[in-house]
């Protein structure tokens, strides 16, 4: 009796040794964070991937940008725990790597074991290993017994706040292009520019007269007393930004059809004033000088003569992100 409850417990014992590891290290779909993120007046795109409708950073990339701001943070790699040590209030120090283009496609993640200490305390928090890489839930190191940086996700403008101050001046708009019907003037124009410590600024023109033309393009960012915020699309730059008057706007695709100002894309072909191709475009906005015989000449700024596109290749998608003061 005692050898048949032996080997029963064998059995039992190898049964429960072939069981698959737990879930959490179970492979799972990554796909690229398609969400632009804006830290202070600068916007950038991480390579970073939403796994379950997270996002997750590499910690490198988040101390790279973080760097010159008051969330700044160290990353190094303590021998003695075997473990990735972060240190607040401190300097970063570049390998070089850092923000490398965003991935293509979506990967397969596996859960990370690496350990992660904030000074001494180590810090629990989710992680997966993408090619090599460690990539971090952004809330939690976010949070507060963490790196303490506030995160906000904006569903207008499919982008990512990060907060470096208590109080941030900037916020992210869901851009419209729109075309003027008629010459104005930019009311209390502005640019956000940086001082000589490389912070942001907001530098305010109030004594400037600055025209814009019938048919130039602006961004609009939204209504304010009785006023249309907008940022010019052809100005170098910083961009100079404003207010107009909401009925001098338009928005139908009629009018922007007028514009003097298009977008360029480096996968539109280029031809010489006799209509043979010369190359690619390059990517930007350009200011249309000339409509002839289906080709449209555009110069863009710094350019010398312009180049001519096809005018099927023609295009107004300035819808975009505006970064500006809320």
């Amino acid at each position: 009796m005692k050898a048949k409850i032996g080997s029963l417990l064998f059995a039992l014992m190898l049964a429960v040794s072939m069981i698959p590891a737990k879930t959490a290290l179970s492979a799972v779909t990554a796909s690229p964070t398609s969400s632009k993120v804006l830290v202070g007046a600068n916007v950038y795109e991480f390579d970073a991937y939403n796994i379950d409708g997270f996002n997750y950073f590499k910690l490198r990339d988040l101390a790279f940008v973080l760097n010159e701001t008051p969330k700044r943070f160290s990353v190094d790699w303590d021998a003695s725990k075997k473990a990735i040590t972060l240190n607040r209030d401190s300097d970063y120090t570049s390998t070089g790597d850092e923000m490398a283009p965003k991935g293509a496609g979506n990967k397969t993640a596996a859960a990370s074991s690496d350990s992660v200490y904030l000074g001494d305390k180590k810090l629990e928090m989710e992680a997966y290993n993408i090619d090599g890489y460690n990539y971090y839930k952004l809330r939690d190191l976010g949070d507060s017994s963490a790196l303490n940086f506030a995160v906000e996700f904006y569903v207008d403008t499919n982008s990512i706040t990060i907060f470096t101050t208590e109080n941030s001046e900037y916020s992210m708009y869901a851009g419209k292009a729109g075309v003027l019907k008629n010459d104005a003037k930019l009311e209390n124009p502005y640019v956000i520019t940086k001082d000589g410590d490389g912070k942001d600024i907001v530098q305010k023109y109030d004594s400037l007269d600055f025209d814009v033309r019938k048919n130039d393009v602006v961004i609009f960012a939204k209504d304010e007393n009785g006023k249309s915020r907008v940022m010019v699309a052809f100005s170098e730059a910083p961009k100079m930004r404003g207010y107009l008057n909401p009925q001098d706007i338009s928005f139908t695709a009629e009018d922007i059809a007028k514009a003097n100002q298009c977008v360029l894309r480096d996968s539109m072909k280029t031809y010489d004033a006799s209509g043979k191709e010369a190359g690619n475009a390059p990517n930007g906005i350009g200011n249309i000088l000339e409509r002839k015989d289906g080709k449209i000449l555009v110069q863009t700024h710094g350019g010398n003569d312009g180049v001519w596109i096809s005018e099927k290749d023609l295009k107004f998608d300035f819808e975009t992100v505006i970064v500006d003061i809320k």
